[in-house]
């Protein structure tokens, strides 16, 4: 597959090359990713702010796509699913989701896909 991946901190360490294809663990889905964006996380990760940093590194948490593999079943191929960093989006009970990052432009959509769903939707945002 085709991924952007960061070998050391500097734009000039990023680039597009194949990697193999992750098989997915118990509990995750592999996703065939459609489009995905750079979030001020990644941001940080290029331009050498971001500490404890191991390398080479795969970029692209935040994006959407179709779900490719699911051992466990759960989603079918196909899918359409997004992804935010880190558990952003969790569900606390049947009818309410927390956002984390409430503000990035994925946390937007979240909320407002849940909110139409008729969903209780928290966020939270660093300021």
């Amino acid at each position: 597959m085709r991924a952007a991946v960061l070998t050391a901190p500097g734009i000039e360490h990023l680039r597009v090359q194949d990697v193999p294809v992750p098989e997915p663990m118990t509990g995750w889905v592999r996703v065939k990713v459609m489009a995905f964006g750079l979030n001020r996380s990644e941001y940080r990760s290029v331009t050498g702010q971001a500490g404890g940093m191991t390398y080479p590194r795969v970029l692209g948490i935040e994006a959407s796509g179709v779900v490719d593999l699911d051992p466990d079943g759960a989603l079918a191929p196909g899918t359409q699913v997004a992804t935010m960093m880190g558990g952003m989006g969790r569900v606390l009970d049947g009818g309410t989701l927390l956002v984390r990052g409430g503000t990035s432009a994925l946390g937007l959509a979240a909320g407002a896909l849940a909110r139409d769903r008729g969903c209780r939707v928290l966020a939270t945002s660093r300021r």
